[in-house]
């Protein structure tokens, strides 16, 4: 038993050391997601200070002008869809962003996917999830 808790502290250190990490909900069910193991990118801490902000109207209004970015990388990509598509808020403001990074020439395909399969998770109204699913389609 006492090999195990070391290994196990050692572990929990490892995996949030390890990449940028969602943490969204109330104190009696948090949710948790991390996205990647990668180094941060220049806009994590921009993506964090925005979705610091209390108000869905005004949080998704920063994350969508973030997820305009032509930089974006890959890492931060993820970020910003598993921060909206766990996040409380109005699915109109979680759409704006979404349909925004959707719509960014330099979306990565393994961002696409995480987007196509986490919209379903997010809450969102039947006709937001069929606007965000026309924004993936390739042109």
């Amino acid at each position: 038993m006492r090999t195990r808790l070391p290994a196990a502290g050692l572990l929990a250190t490892l995996l949030l050391a390890a990449g940028c990490v969602v943490a969204i909900g109330g104190e009696s069910r948090p949710s948790r997601h991390m996205t990647q193991g990668l180094a941060h990118g220049p806009h994590c801490a921009d993506i964090e200070l925005a979705r610091s902000i209390e108000f869905s109207a005004e949080r998704n209004q920063a994350l969508a002008q973030i997820a305009a970015l032509p930089d974006l990388t890959e890492h931060e990509q993820l970020f910003l869809v598993d921060t909206v598509t766990i996040s409380d808020g109005f699915s109109a403001d979680k759409t704006e962003v979404l349909v925004a990074l959707a719509e960014n020439p330099g979306l990565t395909q393994k961002a696409r996917e995480r987007m196509a399969i986490r919209i379903d998770q997010a809450d969102l109204f039947s006709s937001d999830v069929q606007r965000i699913s026309q924004a993936l389609l390739p042109e």
